[in-house]
């Protein structure tokens, strides 16, 4: 059974608020969550919300990738577009992050 109406997304433990950017066919959305980290530092993880779950997606790239830095749509194939690294330093670049089968 469905629930119809408006919903908030779960957040992440921190986080204080979130951002939906696109939804696809699947319900799987993309966007933000907003928190402050233990320094006092506010941050903005790029997430996947779906199945009733929310996932920050840094925590499932290798640890050597760039830190993501905004998000797109998840097409069909779960496939994800984002951006990763800093303007600040011309390594900013897109990605596609594409789901691994189970």
């Amino acid at each position: 059974m469905s629930r119809c109406g408006v919903h908030a997304p779960p957040m992440l433990p921190v986080d204080r608020g979130g951002t939906g950017n696109a939804i696809n066919d699947f319900g799987q959305i993309t966007g933000f969550t907003s928190g402050v980290d233990q320094y006092g530092n506010d941050y903005q993880p790029v997430v996947l919300w779906q199945n009733g779950t929310v996932t920050d997606l840094q925590t499932v790239v290798p640890a050597s990738a760039p830190p993501l830095s905004d998000i797109g749509n998840a097409n069909l194939s779960g496939h994800i577009a984002v951006e990763a690294g800093s303007c600040f330093d011309d390594s900013e670049a897109a990605y596609v992050l594409v789901p691994k089968d189970n």
